[in-house]
């Protein structure tokens, strides 16, 4: 084995360790805030048909990195937009935000597993639907961990600027495609990107992720 097949062996592993710390980081939250486990990867069967990406739950320190100096007010109400168990709703219940709360996810079996555990929180609420089938302007935050496949992510852009008719913000982690979508397009501006990949020594991720955050004004 060359210098350069043994170091990535060991980056390779590296990544794994710290992926499996952090997933026990991860479950401890969930149970304090949830009493279960919410780290499950639900692999999506019909990506074609529904334009779903599968069900990935997010690293706390990853929603650290994101949303650290995002403020809620009670007057707020925040969707995450493809759900999946919770994950980013009990980040925000551990961090006690004040503003009303809401996932909606496509799968009735995953929204239910979310809903069941949800069920104790009065300011939080889950919808089992389409996300081309709400009205986002009862809304003032959305955010999306790559709910979506590109060709849908457009559909919901376009669905957006259909329909809103107010600002809101949005957040968007995980893939480069945002970028190109929402590039000098008109109504929406870039306020806040970076990425998250390690905490001190500790990688979050096996790969970094980007993340980006906009104020869509419709025109």
């Amino acid at each position: 084995m060359s210098n350069t097949q043994e170091y990535s062996f060991f980056q390779h592993k590296i990544r794994q360790l710290c992926g499996r710390i952090n997933t026990a980081f991860d479950m401890l939250k969930d149970y304090k805030v949830c009493k279960c486990n919410l780290s499950k990867v639900i692999v999506s069967d019909d990506i074609e048909e529904t334009g779903a990406n599968d069900s990935m739950p997010m690293r706390y320190w990853a929603l650290d990195k994101a949303l650290k100096d995002e403020t809620f007010t009670a007057r707020d109400s925040f969707i995450d937009i493809g759900c999946g168990q919770g994950r980013v709703l009990a980040y925000m219940l551990l961090k006690k935000q004040p503003c009303k709360l809401t996932g909606v996810e496509l799968k009735e079996s995953i929204a239910d597993y979310c809903r069941a555990w949800a069920q104790r929180y009065d300011n939080v609420e889950i919808l089992c639907k389409n996300a081309l089938e709400i009205d986002y302007n009862q809304y003032t935050y959305l955010f999306l961990f790559n709910p979506f496949t590109s060709s849908m992510l457009e559909k919901f852009i376009y669905y957006l600027e259909s329909n809103l008719t107010k600002s809101v913000r949005l957040c968007f982690f995980g893939n480069n495609i945002i970028y190109r979508l929402l590039k000098d397009r008109p109504g929406w501006t870039l306020e806040k990107h970076g990425v998250s990949y390690k905490k001190g020594p500790l990688f979050i991720h096996y790969w970094p992720q980007k993340f980006a955050m906009y104020t869509y004004t419709p025109q």
